[in-house]
């Protein structure tokens, strides 16, 4: 964790002071290409410390911008696995003399609502990169939103489930078995939820 001092401020408002654990509410403006002498916390008090702002690029100020970036891409990676997911095989089903049949996750209705879901929070997180910081009431909406989608996927696979559990012309019994589109969405819903809960938590949202 970097020292206490003034870095760029996340939000891109000029510096920020950080006090070795987390951002005050401290913010100096500087003019463009330049980089004052900042005061302390405590301007103007005997023996203040003065700290330059580092250079762009080093490693001290790499967790104000990193750790956002990071959140953000995660939760898009999850919003995309969901969206692909859908469009996947979900339910297989095999039996003796009885052709195979492959059901999609978009063969169930609700399953919509999960790529509808998908794309609002791909979006929303593409906000988050754009501001440099992820964004607390969304962070919210994808925590609630990933835990819908997991429950209508769950819904949506006993639905399909069930309605291979009987093949015309089967001489045997029915094996079924979930495709590629299940664990895909339920990897999704992870991403998602991982990232919602890192993003509420952030100090900078």
């Amino acid at each position: 964790m970097p020292q206490a001092g003034w870095y760029h401020d996340p939000a891109g408002r000029g510096y920020r002071w950080w006090d070795g654990s987390t951002w005050t509410r401290r913010v100096v403006r500087a003019a463009e290409g330049a980089a004052p002498t900042l005061p302390g916390p405590r301007a103007g008090a005997a023996g203040a410390q003065r700290h330059r702002p580092p250079r762009a690029g080093t490693g001290a100020a790499a967790p104000a911008g990193f750790v956002p970036a990071a959140i953000a891409l995660l939760v898009a990676g999850g919003a995309v696995l969901l969206v692909i997911g859908a469009v996947q095989p979900w339910v297989r089903a095999a039996a003796p003399v009885a052709a195979s049949v492959t059901r999609l996750g978009t063969d169930a209705r609700a399953v919509w609502l999960i790529m509808l879901s998908g794309v609002i929070v791909a979006l929303e997180a593409g906000r988050w990169l754009q501001r440099h910081r992820p964004s607390r009431a969304g962070a919210v909406g994808a925590l609630l939103a990933s835990a819908g989608t997991a429950a209508v996927g769950v819904v949506s696979f006993v639905h399909l489930a069930a309605g291979v559990a009987h093949l015309p012309g089967a001489t045997g019994a029915v094996t079924r078995s979930a495709g590629a589109g299940v664990p895909l969405t339920a990897a999704g819903c992870v991403a998602v939820l991982s990232g919602a809960v890192a993003g509420a938590l952030h100090p900078v949202g």
